[in-house]
């Protein structure tokens, strides 16, 4: 994935371990560059160049569903917390 990020001109996800409690292994810091503005859209372009730099190194849109559904697959318990900060 990160291979896919630089390619489409995107700040890769960054992994932290950390040792929060016991339900958490890591934690990864993905920066939205258009902001929150973004979750406004379906299709936002950050997300379509992302995909397609993916369709690109895998061949196909059906390898990215299957590298998706195979990441999902190693994940027993995840949250999503958005955050915004200013300059």
């Amino acid at each position: 994935i990160i291979p896919a990020y630089e390619a489409a001109g995107l700040p890769p996800p960054q992994l932290h371990w950390a040792a929060l409690n016991d339900d958490y292994d890591y934690v990864v810091i993905t920066q939205v560059p258009g902001g929150m503005a973004t979750f406004d859209s379906h299709a936002p372009a950050a997300r379509t160049a992302l995909n397609a730099a993916l369709v690109r190194s895998l061949g196909s849109e059906e390898a990215v569903t299957a590298m998706y559904e195979e990441m999902a697959g190693y994940v027993e318990n995840a949250s999503n917390i958005y955050t915004h900060s200013h300059p």
